[in-house]
């Protein structure tokens, strides 16, 4: 009986630390956060279509990233000049970019700040990817209620602040 209760332990345990060490598939965030794309469509219904299902894949892709940052930390990857890992890379750039654009209310989240602020501390993440994303997302026109947390998280994550004078908003009730 002991030998069993024993099995069953080793078990649940090996299966329990499977899970912790699942491994992301880059390729696959990457290979989804670039479907939908609309170029060459002109049915205006199928192009909002399309723009909806991008956008559940950017939250998708990007609570993925949040869950292992907050289980294992950060994904350690590498920089765009390694060609060893481009997936890796630009699967977190392009996520990191694309939910920093479309929804900046979670990107900016003071949950999100708190937890890369102290993976900027640990040096498990690099706060370029950062700056980058808040570049990119400032293509967009951000609401202005959201001023203050984006200057904050800017300060937070030690980046130009020249970045605050990038970033255009729009009045938002």
């Amino acid at each position: 009986m002991k030998n069993l209760v024993a099995v069953f332990f080793i078990i649940i345990f090996s299966s329990t630390c499977s899970l912790k060490n699942k491994v992301l598939d880059f390729c696959k965030m990457l290979e989804k956060d670039q479907s939908y794309l609309s170029t060459g469509l002109s049915d205006t219904s199928q192009i909002r279509s399309n723009l909806i299902k991008r956008k559940a894949i950017f939250i998708e892709n990007f609570n993925i990233i949040i869950d292992e940052t907050i289980k294992n930390g950060f994904p350690q990857i590498s920089e765009i000049n390694s060609l060893s890992d481009t997936c890796s890379y630009w699967g977190v750039t392009a996520t990191l970019a694309h939910i920093c654009q479309t929804r900046p209310d979670l990107f900016f989240s003071d949950k999100i700040v708190k937890l890369f602020t102290k993976e900027i501390e640990m040096k498990r993440m690099s706060n370029k990817l950062l700056f980058t994303s808040i570049r990119i997302g400032s293509l967009n026109k951000t609401c202005d209620t959201l001023k203050y947390k984006i200057e904050n998280a800017i300060i937070q994550w030690e980046l130009d602040p020249g970045l605050m004078n990038e970033i255009s908003y729009k009045i938002c009730n």
